[in-house]
């Protein structure tokens, strides 16, 4: 085995052949690190996804070198967990609202990569776009005008019997479809479009805190500071002074496993 971090695939048990195989499925982002969070192997698609040409700029980077910092330090401390309880994250269903509000979910997977002899060198993992996955995209056609209607509509008040009359179901029914689909509840969901919107304003503008959460679709400043805080671990005052004069920074993922979901470890 080479030294700690430097790229060779077979060192962390992906053989070239398994490598070749992931070329050729288009929807799968395919990364490996060491135990310092360093790339040591990426397929060609999330080569792509993360603005490269070539699998070997990323070679030896971090996330901290390749995302921004709020989005770096969400995969980190997922990394970390799979690489300290060598107990792997499986299906962690991740929401990414883009600077455009359009909304993608995907999938990831992370598993420790061990020695012969069962010690952790670092870890393996798939992310998958849902919408491309079979099993998944009929979810987004039922629900896709649920979602359109919300990221149009968020900044007022958003009435759950209009959102089930879109879908044609009942209240009650709606919202055990949406969880059942989502892990989520509809009531997060639409607090988590509005926080990751304020966090956009927090990081790009110099509006008042008041006026972002009003803007925003939150019509009490304390009810926004707590939902804020309880998802992005920080007030809105720190994201602001932490992230301010990011460039472009997009808004962050908010991922977990099952009820985590929303709900990041401190930073």
């Amino acid at each position: 085995m080479k030294q700690q971090g430097a790229w060779n695939s077979e060192a962390l048990g992906v053989k070239p052949a398994l490598l070749e195989l992931f070329e050729h499925l288009p929807d799968v982002f395919l990364f490996a690190k060491d135990l310092d969070g360093r790339f040591t192997m990426v397929n060609r698609i999330f080569t792509e996804k993360c603005g490269k040409k070539k699998a070997d700029e990323l070679l030896g980077l971090t996330d901290l070198d390749v995302f921004p910092r709020h989005l770096a330090e969400k995969y980190m401390r997922d990394d970390k967990q799979v690489m300290k309880s060598g107990e792997p994250l499986v299906n962690v269903i991740e929401l990414v609202i883009h600077t455009g509000k359009a909304t993608d979910w995907y999938s990831t997977t992370k598993v420790p990569v061990r020695t012969e002899g069962g010690r952790v060198i670092g870890l393996a993992g798939i992310t998958r776009d849902i919408k491309k996955m079979e099993s998944g995209s009929r979810h987004f056609t039922e629900m896709g005008e649920v979602f359109d209607y919300v990221m149009e509509h968020y900044p007022e008040s958003i009435d759950m019997a209009k959102l089930a009359s879109i879908v044609c179901l009942s209240i009650s029914q709606f919202e055990r479809r949406f969880k059942s689909l989502f892990k989520i509840s509809p009531l997060k969901y639409i607090t988590m479009v509005r926080i990751h919107a304020a966090c956009q304003s927090l990081a790009e503008g110099s509006e008042r805190i008041s006026d972002i959460a009003l803007n925003n679709g939150f019509y009490d400043l304390s009810h926004f500071n707590r939902q804020f805080k309880a998802q992005m671990a920080m007030s809105p005052s720190a994201y602001r002074k932490k992230y301010a004069g990011v460039k472009g920074p997009p808004l962050p993922w908010l991922a977990s496993p099952g009820e985590r979901l929303g709900k990041p470890q401190g930073t």
